[in-house]
């Protein structure tokens, strides 16, 4: 078994799912949420692999390109993945019934988090987000125009709507996690008034095809695919 990959002995899994985290400094997460994710995918009996990617620094953080990039470089070192799940690196699922599969929709799998007393979010598509290549790709992924946080994930549920799509979200007691504790990220100072609906941020025009980022290196690890990336400015 490749590093970085899991896959149970004794049946054959129905999804190889690819974990993509899109990640910067953020270390003592990501050792706390490998140490849940892992047994938690193992006791589903699922085959993953997990890409953490790593966007360098010098410019603000692009979640969504992050995303781009990581679909696309685990589809060149991996090529049979059938599921996608993009999950950010301070959240961690506290319901081993919520299955981190995918299906026919786009499939958010949260529904709540502890430390705001898991208050329903009714078209949240952050978090840990599941798709099929093909659902991902009709709607070419999520925008790059997003530096900071905030705003790719509404952007990316307009993108689902405008496709022809259907979200479907698990139940509301299964879909419950943790975030770990972390300062307040750098936000997008201009993110309330960029348009996620506005005409450089349609699929036509942005998303997983236009995707802009250098590999700088790919590093094997026990338990992930480290991939070290370049993102440009956005006056780049």
């Amino acid at each position: 078994m490749q590093r970085g990959s899991w896959a149970p002995k004794h049946c054959t899994p129905r999804w190889h799912v690819a974990i993509i985290i899109p990640y910067r400094d953020r270390a003592a997460h990501l050792n706390v949420f490998l140490k849940n994710i892992i047994p938690f995918l193992q006791k589903q009996l699922l085959k993953f692999t997990i890409f953490l990617m790593e966007q360098t620094d010098g410019v603000a953080f692009n979640r969504g390109a992050l995303l781009n990039a990581g679909f696309a470089e685990s589809r060149r070192i991996i090529s049979n993945i059938d599921c996608f799940v993009f999950h950010d690196v301070d959240l961690i699922p506290e319901d081993l019934s919520n299955l981190y599969a995918c299906a026919s929709k786009v499939r958010s799998l949260v529904t709540g988090r502890r430390h705001r007393r898991y208050t329903q979010y009714g078209g949240y598509m952050g978090g840990a987000t599941s798709f099929i290549p093909q659902l991902f790709e009709d709607i070419n992924g999520y925008s790059n125009k997003f530096y900071g946080w905030g705003g790719e994930d509404d952007n990316a549920r307009h993108r689902v709507k405008k496709s022809g799509l259907k979200m479907m979200k698990v139940p509301w007691e299964i879909g419950r996690f943790t975030m770990l504790q972390h300062a307040d990220d750098s936000g997008n100072p201009h993110v309330k008034n960029m348009k996620v609906l506005g005409s450089d941020v349609l699929p036509e025009v942005d998303g997983l095809h236009t995707t802009n980022y250098e590999v700088k290196s790919i590093s094997y690890r026990d338990h992930f695919i480290r991939i070290l990336v370049d993102i440009p400015g956005p006056d780049t």
